[in-house]
């Protein structure tokens, strides 16, 4: 089940772990989404380290028609953490190809420290 914190650094977080449902993740990005809206902060955080399983692409493309369908500003960042042990999950890897050619800037990170280097970068 997702866990959702802003984070005093001006980023907001998310952290999945074990086995989340489409309609969880959903929740969880429309929950996400709120908070930016609601802190002006557009900078994100999405720990994957504890999911199990993954999503399919199918799935990944809704959150992208979402993300889209919301309007979001292409300014945003998303750091996305995967776990150091293995190269990006291809479902990790496929959604930030999708968000990265529709114009938001989406980067995978095996360390926590640099995606954080990189989200406050200017």
């Amino acid at each position: 089940m997702p866990t959702i914190c802003r984070m005093g650094d001006g980023v907001v977080e998310s952290s999945y772990s074990g086995v989340v449902s489409p309609g969880q993740l959903e929740g969880a990005v429309l929950q996400t989404i709120e908070l930016a809206r609601g802190s002006g902060v557009w900078r994100f955080c999405t720990d994957v380290t504890g999911l199990v399983g993954g999503h399919s692409p199918g799935d990944l493309f809704a959150v992208v028609a979402l993300l889209e369908q919301l309007g979001l500003p292409r300014t945003l960042r998303e750091a996305i953490l995967v776990p150091p042990a293995t190269l990006a999950p291809q479902d990790v890897q496929f959604y930030e190809d999708t968000c990265r050619n529709r114009g938001w800037n989406v980067r995978i990170f095996t360390e926590r420290e640099r995606a954080l280097e990189w989200l406050n970068a200017s």
